[in-house]
């Protein structure tokens, strides 16, 4: 999704690129083509996915957990071992029920110097409304702009964000610069 340049001066999510010792769970994971890059990888999904998610672990080769978490279940998304270093979702904002209940669970499932990583397509302009709406509270949010991503997987009616948890007590751009983000 990202460009190839992972060199940190000219492409300021390289560090989001390093996955070495990264612990991680993608939420809506599919198929999981994100987890082919990582290690140590938590998946999740709804049951109806679960099938043929299970039946990726052997093609993946890697030691990974997948898990079957209701967002509205604070002790589910608990099991899955939070702090993670990195959230990953994608196409998880469509029905508006769950979108109270997703910012939650990424809200409780991302470190302190975690971030979240959402690939983001309209697909309900209620839970678009209702989902920048609750973010806004709860994240610091960063558009990627189209030049740092990879121009093969660039679609003009999707978008790619990063979020980083909000710090009161510190901003958000010093912890960055000083690679604590």
């Amino acid at each position: 999704m990202f460009s190839t340049n992972t060199d940190p001066t000219s492409n300021p999510y390289a560090s989001l690129l390093n996955f070495t010792d990264k612990h991680t769970v993608e939420l809506g994971a599919c198929c999981s083509v994100a987890a082919r890059g990582l290690h140590d990888v938590v998946l999740t999904d709804i049951d109806l996915v679960m099938p043929a998610l299970k039946r990726n672990k052997p093609v993946l080769k890697k030691t990974l957990k997948t898990a079957q978490p209701y967002w509205t279940k604070p002790n589910q998304i608990e099991a899955l071992n939070p702090p993670f270093n990195l959230v990953i979702a994608t196409d998880v904002i469509y029905i508006e029920e769950t979108v109270g209940p997703l910012v939650s669970a990424m809200e409780a499932l991302v470190g302190d110097r975690g971030a979240v990583l959402l690939r983001y397509q309209i697909r309900s302009p209620e839970a678009h409304r209702l989902f920048w709406e609750i973010c806004g509270g709860v994240f610091d949010v960063e558009k990627v702009p189209w030049e740092h991503l990879h121009p093969e997987y660039v679609y003009e009616e999707a978008d790619v964000f990063v979020f980083f948890e909000r710090h009161e007590e510190a901003d958000v751009n010093v912890l960055r610069k000083k690679k604590l983000l």
